[in-house]
C-alpha cells in the first residue's frame, strides 16, 4: 500500500500556561496548499493511499461531479465537468484522467445537454443525458433522459432506444448487457410519476427486452442491477401503501428465465428506489443492499443472508467487487470515520485509513480491477489548545486510491 508522506511540522507554536492564540487564527500554519492545489491540515499524519494531484481544485469551469475508476487495468478517472460553479451551470462534459501521465482527454463533447449518472466497467462507461432545451420546451417539460455508453478502447458509442420519451436512469452494465430503470411522467400533472420499466438492452444485437414494469399505483421497482447471466432489482408497494406489505429483492437467471425472489424486507422500505448506485450492488455470486441501518449481503449461489455491518444515519457507502466489499463506516464511541475492507469469504476486515476523530471524513467513491478510488477531508473543524475553533480552510475533497491486497 502506497504511503503519501505529509509535510513534518509542529501543529501549534508553542504557549506558555494562559497564553491563547489569535481567535481568528488558532492553528496558524496548518493548513497547507501543495503544487497542485490540495489544501490539507498537513498534522492529520500519512496518507493511506496515493494523493491525486488537485487540479480540480479551485478552478472557474471545473466543478467536479461524480468520478471513477475506468479503463483495463484501472489507470484512468473518468468524471464529470459540471460546469461554471458561478453561474450554475449543470452541463456535464465528461473526461478522463490518467493517473500515470497526467493527462486529460475529453469523451464527449462541451454541449448543452445535462449529463449525469455516470456508471461503466473496465471496458465501457455509461451515463444518462437529458434532453435538449428545446425538446423540454416543446414537450411540457418532460424530463425525458437517453442512455449514453461509449466504448474506451474501441471509441464506438450507442445511444440506446427510447421510443417511451422516458427519463433513463439508474444504469447497470455488463459485457454486452445494459440494464436501466425508465420513468414515464405526465406533464399535464407537472411530472407526475405513471409508471416505471426496467429495461435491458444487448448493445451487439440491439435487442431491447423489459425486464419488469408497473404503474405507479401497482408498484414501485428500483435498483435494477446486472453482472453475467444475472439481473437483480427491488419490487416494494406503490408509495402510497409504503410499510403495509414487504419490498422484495427479485432474481432473474437469463440463461433460463428462472425469476424468484430472493428476499422481503417487511417495514420500512430500504433506500433502493432512489438512483443511488451504492444503495444496490451486485458482482458474482454475492448482492449487497443498504437498508436503513445496516448493510445486508446475499450469497446467491446459497441463498443465505447475513447483516455484518452495522450502519448509522450516513454512513456505509459500500462497493462490491470479487467478494471484496469496501465501505466507510463511523464509530460513535470514537468519533472516527474510517476506510474499511471486508473480505466477505473469509470474513477478514480491514481498516484502510488512519483519520482523527471528529476533523476528518472518508467516502469511497469506485472499486474497479482490485483499485479503490475514495474522497477524504483533512480538516474539518480546528482548535487550539485553549480551546478556540474555527471551520477549516482545508474544504478542498482529497481524492486517493490504492490497490487491495
Amino acid at each position: 500500500m502506497a504511503l503519501t508522506m505529509l509535510l513534518v511540522a509542529a501543529c501549534t507554536p508553542e504557549v506558555s500556561p494562559g497564553e491563547c492564540l489569535d481567535p481568528d487564527d488558532p492553528c496558524p500554519g496548518d493548513m497547507v496548499t501543495d503544487d497542485s492545489g490540495c489544501v490539507y491540515d498537513r498534522c492529520a499524519g500519512e496518507f493511506s493511499g496515493t494523493l491525486v494531484p488537485c487540479w480540480y481544485a479551485g478552478r472557474i469551469g471545473m466543478v467536479v461531479g461524480r468520478v471513477r475508476l475506468a479503463g483495463a487495468d484501472a489507470e484512468q478517472l473518468a468524471y464529470v465537468r459540471q460546469g461554471d460553479e458561478f453561474e450554475h451551470r449543470r452541463f456535464g462534459q465528461i473526461l478522463t484522467y490518467d493517473l500515470a501521465t497526467g493527462e486529460h482527454g475529453p469523451l464527449t463533447a462541451e454541449g448543452e445537454n445535462t449529463r449525469y449518472g455516470l456508471r461503466g466497467d473496465a471496458r465501457r462507461i455509461a451515463w444518462s443525458e437529458l434532453a435538449s432545451a428545446e425538446y423540454q420546451k416543446t414537450e411540457g417539460c418532460i424530463p425525458r433522459s437517453d442512455v449514453h455508453v461509449l466504448d474506451l478502447e474501441t471509441g464506438e458509442a450507442w445511444q440506446l432506444p427510447n421510443p417511451e420519451q422516458a427519463e433513463c436512469a439508474d444504469i447497470s452494465l455488463s459485457g454486452d448487457r445494459v440494464v436501466y430503470r425508465a420513468t414515464q411522467t405526465a406533464p399535464a400533472d407537472r411530472g407526475q410519476v405513471l409508471r416505471t420499466d426496467i429495461w435491458m438492452t444487448d448493445l451487439r444485437s440491439g435487442e431491447r427486452t423489459r425486464i419488469a414494469g408497473a404503474t405507479t399505483e401497482e408498484a414501485r421497482l428500483g435498483s435494477p442491477r446486472v453482472h453475467g447471466e444475472r439481473v437483480a432489482y427491488w419490487r416494494g408497494p406503490p408509495a402510497s401503501a409504503e410499510g403495509t406489505a414487504p419490498s422484495q429483492l427479485r432474481l432473474l437467471e437469463l440463461g433460463t428465465g428462472e425469476e424468484t425472489t430472493v428476499d422481503s424486507v417487511d417495514g420500512l422500505a430500504p433506500p433502493v428506489f432512489g438512483t443511488g448506485e451504492k444503495s444496490f450492488l451486485l458482482a458474482g455470486d454475492r448482492a449487497v443492499v443498504r437498508l436503513w441501518d445496516r448493510l445486508r449481503v446475499y450469497d446467491l449461489s446459497t441463498g443465505e443472508a447475513q447483516d455484518p455491518i452495522e450502519c448509522g444515519l450516513e454512513d456505509c457507502h459500500p462497493l462490491l467487487e470479487q467478494g471484496q466489499l469496501v465501505y466507510e463506516r463511523h464509530d460513535p464511541e470514537t468519533h472516527t470515520v474510517q476506510l474499511y475492507q471486508h473480505e466477505l469469504k473469509a470474513g477478514v476486515v480491514h481498516q484502510l485509513t488512519d483519520l482523527r476523530p471528529r476533523l476528518d471524513a472518508v467516502l469511497p467513491l469506485s472499486l474497479l480491477g482490485g483499485r479503490v478510488l475514495w474522497k477524504e477531508h483533512r480538516g474539518d473543524w480546528l482548535v487550539d489548545r485553549c480551546g478556540n475553533e474555527r471551520p477549516a480552510t482545508g474544504r478542498t475533497p482529497l481524492w486517493l486510491w490504492t490497490d487491495l491486497d
